[in-house]
């Protein structure tokens, strides 16, 4: 048997997943009522490099090995498509998994099919968009609602679903309704729904223990590694490295810092935090790599080629 302590190789096999066994199997028990037809909602929070997307795709992973469909759906920060990428990423994943899903759409009352045909950049049927071009935020707002609510309920129809949402410490109002709508139009169905945020910035932090409990909402709050996961990760990565030792003293339990400190180990003094670490590593890249990585920062976390090349072509001196 293993405890939390002992690494654990995820399915890919390319770094063990430490000290969360017990928050790996209070979520698959999560999964489970989920399964039995009680919607579940589930806030997983930490500060960053704690393991929230490691842990989120582990759940995916488990899903597909029962034969349960899953869905991710990741909110960025910044960038061209920060807004709408989130939603639409959503409704193009629940209407793939709803068997006829073009008939389903087709067979939404108006506004809602209006709703998810513009969020999706489909062409409007010359009615649908006389119709929606009527409507005012708050009524195009309920429609959308709405229709991804018709979405979910069609997509549990048969079998549960896991639908994860990544860094929602970064969603704006719009993305938030949906999802508090959807939450309550599914409270009977079997959906596992697993937000991650980081502290900083949970939009339900305001509200308190309280707002989060209206919301009908578990919380997994994950908390730094302790020493000895973290020296059972540290030596599965580099066993005999003299700068272990201050390696696990600058990480302070944080397993993505501890990794990323490790791999630095013989370029140099060890930073005094991931920023300065990452930033130590770009200063080490040749000069056209340095500007190409700048350009694609300017867009976002997701960049078009096309876009990369004509900024690159139209920089100022000295960019």
């Amino acid at each position: 048997s293993h405890t939390g302590a002992e690494p654990q190789r995820d399915r890919k096999g390319d770094k063990p997943a430490v000290g969360r066994a017990a928050a790996m199997s209070r979520l698959k028990a999560l999964l489970d009522e989920a399964r039995e037809g009680q919607g579940v909602a589930v806030r997983l929070r930490g500060e960053a490099g704690l393991g929230k997307s490691r842990l989120a795709r582990a759940l995916l992973d488990h899903a597909q090995s029962q034969g349960l469909p899953g869905l991710l759906v990741q909110v960025l920060d910044f960038g061209l498509a920060a807004a709408e990428a989130p939603l639409r990423r959503l409704a193009e994943g629940l209407l793939g998994r709803v068997a006829e899903g073009e008939a389903l759409l087709a067979g939404l009352a108006a506004p809602r099919r209006a709703a998810l045909l513009d969020l999706l950049e489909r062409a409007l049927p010359e009615e649908l968009s006389a119709l929606w071009a009527l409507q005012g935020v708050a009524a195009r707002r309920q429609a959308l609602q709405g229709a991804l609510g018709d979405l979910v309920q069609a997509a549990t129809a048969r079998r549960a679903l896991l639908l994860v949402v990544e860094d929602l410490h970064w969603a704006d109002a719009t993305l938030l309704g949906a999802l508090a709508a959807l939450r309550a139009a599914t409270a009977e169905r079997p959906l596992l729904l697993l937000l991650t945020t980081r502290a900083e910035g949970d939009p339900f932090a305001a509200g308190g223990a309280a707002q989060a409990q209206r919301a009908g909402l578990v919380t997994l709050d994950l908390a730094p590694l302790a020493s000895e996961a973290s020296l059972a990760l540290a030596r599965h990565l580099a066993a005999a490295d003299p700068t272990l030792d201050r390696a696990l003293l600058r990480a302070e339990g944080n397993p993505l810092y501890l990794i990323q400190l490790l791999r630095h180990a013989g370029e140099g003094p060890l930073p005094d935090s991931l920023q300065g670490l990452v930033q130590a590593r770009l200063d080490r890249l040749e000069l056209p790599v340095r500007t190409l990585l700048r350009a694609a920062a300017v867009l976002g976390q997701r960049a078009d080629p096309a876009a990369v090349a004509a900024l690159l072509e139209s920089r100022p001196a000295g960019f």
